[in-house]
């Protein structure tokens, strides 16, 4: 018999894999270490709960299995006087966890590393926090990469991508999340982050920028990304590369020939230049990869014919680049996209005047302007006051009263902190006054920061125009000042505070007790 069970046991293992013989030797493991999780339960339909954590085996090889094990029997172990809830819940619990440890196992790191190996983790407890930690950090990385795909979104909006040549992809930024995304691993002060950034401020100048992204990954750091100033006429005016260090034009063409052939190459050129050892053959190489090498003959000036043609071949690179500066620039003109300013002022409502954008094409002005205007009814603000016009002023307000009129409505704008441009009578209603602003993008509202600040201070000026009360009483006390206006009801009150202190100066007073008692007796 038992040579019989021998003969089984050898002839079943004869037939498994070397995977499968190590998938079964952790099963007979788990059994033998734990034989209390290896009996049949009742509430499992006669399956054990050590059946419970190999079914639930995420790994495909059991190799969680004693660990798993160990802290499901600890668990069962220390709940075992309660008996509720029965222990299946428990290794339930534990197979349900080790499901969450095996797909989080990239997020176990820095304090939590050593719980990768899953006997390192001394209680079922330490594994739920294990696990909370780990998908704390998934869910953190999962949010970076939520935020970096929508950074890129909105730089890819605002950038527009020129030309993509075997050397370089030349990207021009319109916008100043366009400049900081593909401006990254440089200083360009147009293009920080952390820092005062001056995109806005110099394309609001006129100026715009090719980045020249090399696609050669054989160049010194400092040549990697190289910005190019551009004119407003789509000329190259300036050469910055990735620390930011100006260039000039003999070094910007350095700076290119290197990206377009690498450094090594490049670097023979410079030593044949400055009269140093150099290798021939690299620099014959260097004309092979810009295709000039079958124009150079095999001779004793071959290498400064070499040299020549290459660094030819450089500026009409260059030259070509700069023709689509020109392009670019003529189809875009520089400054900030009109509709990046319609995002903001979209926020902004104003009762008591409008806001428009304009674009140059069509208002014929050199940049983006926002025109602010409205009207100022006085009697609006002459309405249940109780103050009216003098007999013959209203007559006569586009005539004679119009200035007077006007400098009350000037007046009460700036006490309220709007110093507009206008102020003009409509030909209408001569007791209506419009007023309007300008704002130009070349000074005014050259940064979508400071024109926020710009909208945020015409909100408050509404709001104080809005205010009856207040901003009337500017008007009236100058439309009071210059006599074209007086309230009835105050005049009689004082006519009446008169006539009493006439009435007690008078002798009267020794016989009367007031002015009204001796009217009433006379």
């Amino acid at each position: 018999m038992r040579m019989k069970l021998l003969l089984e046991n050898f002839k079943k293992f004869s037939t498994l894999t070397e995977e499968q013989l190590i998938v079964e030797g952790r099963i007979d493991d788990a059994r033998k270490k734990y034989p209390a999780l290896n009996k049949p339960q009742e509430d499992l339909d006669g399956k054990t709960l050590l059946d419970i954590l190999i079914d639930a085996d995420p790994s495909g090889n059991q190799k969680y299995l004693v660990g798993a094990a160990t802290l499901a029997n600890d668990l069962v172990k220390k709940y075992d006087a309660a008996g509720d809830p029965p222990h299946s819940q428990f290794v339930t619990n534990v197979a349900n966890t080790l499901q969450k440890y095996h797909k989080l196992m990239p997020f176990i790191r820095d304090e939590d590393a050593k719980f990768k190996d899953i006997n390192a983790i001394p209680e079922y407890a330490r594994m739920v926090t294990i696990v909370r930690a780990a998908e704390q950090k998934r869910e953190a990385k999962e949010q970076e990469k939520a935020r970096e795909e929508e950074t890129k979104r909105v730089a890819v909006e605002g950038t527009e991508f020129v030309t993509d040549t075997p050397y370089h992809r030349v990207v021009r930024p319109l916008t100043k999340e366009g400049s900081c995304y593909f401006g990254r691993q440089t200083r360009w002060c147009i293009s920080a982050e952390r820092s005062a950034n001056y995109f806005d401020e110099y394309t609001g100048r006129g100026k715009a920028f090719f980045f020249l992204l090399a696609k050669n990954k054989n160049v010194e750091d400092a040549y990697k990304k190289i910005a190019v100033v551009i004119d407003d006429g789509g000329n190259f005016e300036e050469y910055f590369d990735a620390p930011d260090d100006s260039m000039t034009y003999q070094e910007f063409v350095r700076a290119v020939r290197q990206t377009m052939i690498g450094f090594d190459l490049d670097n023979q050129i410079q030593a044949w230049v400055f009269d140093e050892p150099y290798d021939r053959d690299k620099i014959m190489k260097a004309a092979e990869i810009l295709g000039v090498s079958e124009y150079i003959d095999d001779d004793e000036i071959a290498i400064e014919n070499a040299v020549e043609m290459i660094d030819d071949e450089v500026i009409e690179y260059i030259s070509d680049l700069e023709v689509k500066a020109g392009e670019s620039v003529t189809a875009t003109p520089a400054g900030i996209p009109i509709e990046k300013y319609d995002e903001i002022l979209e926020r902004f409502n104003f009762e008591n005047f409008y806001a428009t954008l304009e674009d140059p094409y069509d208002s014929g002005y050199e940049t983006i302007t926002l025109d602010v205007g409205g009207t100022i009814d006085i009697n609006d603000y002459l309405e249940g006051t109780g103050w009216e016009w003098k007999p013959g002023v209203e007559e006569a307000l586009d005539d004679e009263h119009a200035s007077d009129a006007t400098d009350a409505v000037r007046n009460a704008l700036e006490d309220a902190g709007f110093y507009v441009d206008d102020v003009e009578q409509t030909y209408e209603d001569p007791e209506k006054f419009y007023f309007s602003i300008r704002y130009d993008a070349a000074s005014d509202i050259d940064d979508l920061d400071i024109f926020e600040g710009v909208l945020e201070e015409l909100q408050r000026i509404d709001r104080a125009i809005s205010d009856k009360e207040a901003f009337g009483q500017e008007i009236i006390d100058s439309l009071e000042g210059d006599e074209l206006i007086y309230n009835p009801e105050l005049e009689k009150q004082k006519a009446e505070e008169e006539a009493d202190e006439k009435f007690k100066a008078s002798k009267d007073a020794d016989y009367f007790a007031s002015r009204q008692e001796r009217e009433k007796q006379m």
